[in-house]
């Protein structure tokens, strides 16, 4: 493979100036430009030393890429909910104070989160109002933490072949 010791896109290749690699293959190698028109502005030279593009022949520009993206999502609940509800019951007139509570941690899929929990064993108390009647009740509490962690997967594979150069000009 025909190189340069003076180009900078061969000391690329060769490792000697350090780049963001975007991915790679035998014949090219495309790396985030390091002062960016847009972000994720990428350049993509080829593996082997060329003037410029009119140096390269058809089969030094084509190029099979195979891209593999990961997305990850984490939805994260920031608070607590604290809920009771229901006919025929009274509360004690107790409250809840959040950050009383012992810290928990919570890992979901390697992703860990910590917070201080509600001081539960001072929350209210429920009585029936009229005993022997009927009477119907739910409570619920949940707090801060990770909720779920969606993981998307793809791959894309981009075949480019650039086999005529034209330019317009003086």
């Amino acid at each position: 493979m025909k190189q340069q010791d003076d180009c900078v896109f061969c000391r690329i290749v060769r490792g000697e100036v350090p780049c963001f690699k975007v991915c790679e293959d035998d014949r090219t190698l495309p790396f985030l430009d390091i002062f960016p028109v847009t972000e994720g502005h990428t350049l993509v030279i080829t593996k082997e030393h060329v003037s410029d593009i009119f140096e390269a022949d058809a089969e030094m520009l084509a190029a099979v890429t195979k891209i593999n993206e990961q997305i990850r999502s984490v939805n994260f609940g920031t608070g607590y909910t604290y809920s009771a509800s229901g006919t025929n019951v009274q509360h004690s007139g107790s409250s809840l104070v959040p950050g009383a509570g012992a810290t928990q941690t919570q890992t979901v899929d390697g992703v860990s989160s910590s917070w201080t929990g509600l001081e539960l064993q001072n929350k209210p108390t429920w009585s029936i109002v009229n005993p022997g009647g009927s009477f119907q009740f739910v409570e619920s509490y949940t707090g801060p933490g990770l909720e779920a962690v969606t993981e998307i997967t793809r791959t894309t594979i981009v075949e480019s072949v650039t086999d005529t150069v034209s330019v317009f000009g003086p």
